[in-house]
């Protein structure tokens, strides 16, 4: 076009390049004063064409290389993919590996101390069968903390038969005030029972019979308690002590205390009859039960401590258990307990004296415990331990082998049934009408109507001379009576009529 722009020999196309000069000036001087300019003009292509070829060469060198390294990264991706899939996969099997050897056994251990903070032994379990078989994992650590347990575990079973349930479930789950000294104020009923005539047995019998008769005999009475949910506070040789309403809430505790005495006495039949196989002595039991407010918690010192209650109640209790023996009956409780008995529940009562024990300023009426009009009897036998929870499973008849030890097959398993306990059957009608005649007594002799009284007792004393309640009564109101004249007493002063009262003390605990 005759315009001269200005073009770079390398970067022109080949059929472009003659178009392309390329152009250098060289000056030579001849002399001082003359000067020749030489101009080179030579065409692009005839010097490039060498360092085209050149430049393609390097830049498909530089191109493959370039497809080189990319194929490279995306091998190296590959099989960084690949063995980052292997790595994740071995961490899944090491991780199903720790929870086999590791998560799993401490999962079980976590919920077997779970049942073990409610007294849950899980004797029924199969994590209790394998940890207890021996059966242990392949980590060291794991069968140091199950062997642990079992310790543990065992430690509290055992512990738990010598305090109430529900203060060891408190201290196992911490309860401060399980741990130390407290008391608090609670309406409960108390209940004292023993063997009669047992200091004749222990000197009849041998050390071994004894432990034996004694360990059977309190498995039995202490299982039919606990089914009321009633609480052993102490056993004392053969006596019993037992308390409801505490340490745990026990709704119509009265009631549960009076039907636990009866379930007693109606357990002791066929316990008497696998005795009697053994030629072992045929036992007898006296309880009392009373009702009232006591202070119960952890007694003791700062160093030694028990759960128990204290107060005038206990005692009164412990009174009733021995006017067993002096009116010939086996089951005393207060007026304060026969209050509470709902009459839907069908307890047969007998009101029997008006007495003051030894001990107390005030007097109390004791009622004798009949037994349960079936028909109405609404409160049933609870396999429950007294916090509620399902009562473990425990060793209960137990019987003496060659080696001195103690097994089960010398006491059938029936003596331990509770099919025996609850099963009521309804007083005798003839009972119910002698009940009625000696209450009757009972009431004219308090109002000193004493002549009428001992007819009655009489009566009563034809169809069964071996009422001693009953013999008591008739003593006094036809001693009375035969010093009754014309409405006075005779042969008393008029201070010692005044002060007759039909209070009877007992100078005997």
């Amino acid at each position: 076009q005759g315009v001269w722009q200005e073009c770079d020999p390398l970067e022109s196309a080949p059929e472009h390049s003659t178009d392309c000069i390329q152009a250098t000036t060289h000056t030579i001087f001849l002399d001082d004063s003359l000067q020749w300019l030489v101009v080179a003009a030579i065409p692009a292509r005839a010097v490039c064409s060498f360092y085209r070829t050149t430049a393609e060469r390097v830049d498909k060198e530089v191109q493959d290389e370039q497809d080189l390294a990319e194929e490279r990264v995306r091998e190296t991706l590959v099989m960084s993919a690949i063995l980052g899939g292997l790595a994740a996969v071995v961490v899944l099997l090491i991780g199903l590996l720790t929870s086999c050897l590791v998560l799993r056994p401490l999962a079980r251990l976590s919920t077997m101390m779970s049942r073990l903070r409610q007294l849950d032994f899980a004797h029924d379990s199969a994590e209790y069968q394998k940890l207890h078989n021996s059966r242990r994992g392949r980590l060291c650590e794991i069968n140091e903390l199950q062997d642990g347990f079992c310790r543990l575990s065992n430690s509290i079973e055992v512990f738990a038969r010598f305090v109430p349930d529900t203060v060891v479930r408190n201290l196992v789950k911490g309860d401060k005030r399980a741990s130390r000294l407290h008391v608090a104020r609670r309406n409960v009923t108390i209940m004292f029972s023993d063997i009669r005539d047992f200091t004749s047995i222990s000197e009849d019998l041998k050390q071994d019979d004894l432990v034996f008769l004694l360990t059977v005999y309190l498995t039995v009475m202490t299982r039919v308690i606990e089914s009321y949910e009633g609480v052993v506070g102490e056993v004392c040789g053969d006596g019993i002590l037992a308390f409801w309403n505490t340490p745990d809430d026990v709704e119509e505790h009265a009631a549960k205390a009076c039907a636990a005495a009866l379930s007693q006495q109606k357990a002791l039949g066929p316990l008497n009859t696998e005795l009697k196989k053994l030629r072992l002595p045929q036992l007898s039991i006296r309880i009392g039960v009373h009702t009232g407010e006591v202070l119960t918690g952890n007694i003791g010192s700062e160093s030694k401590m028990k759960f128990g209650c204290m107060g005038d109640p206990v005692n009164l209790a412990s009174r009733l258990e021995g006017l067993c023996k002096i009116y010939g009956v086996g089951i005393i409780c207060s007026h304060a307990t026969r209050a509470l008995l709902p009459d839907e529940e069908g307890f047969v009562c007998r009101k029997l004296d008006l007495v003051q024990v030894k001990g107390k300023k005030e007097p109390t009426t004791i009622y004798e415990v009949i037994g349960r009009d079936l028909h109405r009897c609404t409160v049933e036998v609870q396999e429950q331990s007294p916090g509620g929870q399902t009562m473990t499973p425990r060793p209960v008849l137990l019987a003496r082998t060659m080696s001195g030890q103690f097994s089960q097959s010398r006491i059938g398993t029936e003596v331990d049934s509770t099919k025996v306990w609850k099963d009521w059957q309804p007083v005798a009608p003839q009972r119910m009408v002698k009940v009625r005649l000696y209450e009757e007594a009972l009431q004219l002799y308090s109002q000193q109507h004493f002549a009428e009284a001992s007819r009655l007792v009489g009566t009563l004393l034809e169809e069964d001379p071996e009422d001693k309640a009953a013999q008591r009564l008739f003593q006094r109101s036809a001693g009375l009576a035969e010093a009754v004249k014309n409405g006075n007493f005779s042969g008393l002063t008029s201070e010692e009529e005044v002060a007759w009262s039909p209070v009877v003390s007992m100078a005997e605990k």
